[in-house]
C-alpha cells in the first residue's frame, strides 16, 4: 500500500459488482413477472457500469401488460346557469 487509505483491486471490484447483481436479480425477476414482462433483461445486470441502467430503463419504458392502463378522468361539464 502506498499510503492510500482505501484501495481495492479490480478483482475485488468485479466480485462486488457480481455480488450486487446477484442480490438484485431475484427481486427484479419477480417485478418483471408481476408486471407481465419477460425476465430476460435481468441478464443485463452483469454488464459493468451500465447493466443496472439498461435493466431499469427497460422496466421503466415498456408497457406493463399485467397492469391495467391508466385512463384520464373526463373533464367536468359546465352547467348552464339560469338568470331570472
Amino acid at each position: 500500500m502506498n499510503g492510500d487509505v482505501f484501495v481495492i483491486s479490480i478483482t475485488q471490484q468485479w466480485a462486488i459488482h457480481f455480488g450486487l447483481a446477484a442480490l438484485a436479480a431475484w427481486p427484479l425477476i419477480r417485478i418483471f413477472r408481476r408486471a407481465g414482462l419477460p425476465p430476460w433483461p435481468v441478464a443485463f445486470l452483469v454488464v459493468p457500469v451500465f447493466g443496472f441502467a439498461i435493466t431499469g430503463s427497460y422496466l421503466a419504458f415498456q408497457r406493463w401488460p399485467g397492469i391495467a392502463p391508466r385512463v384520464a378522468p373526463k373533464p367536468a361539464r359546465k352547467r348552464a346557469t339560469r338568470t331570472a
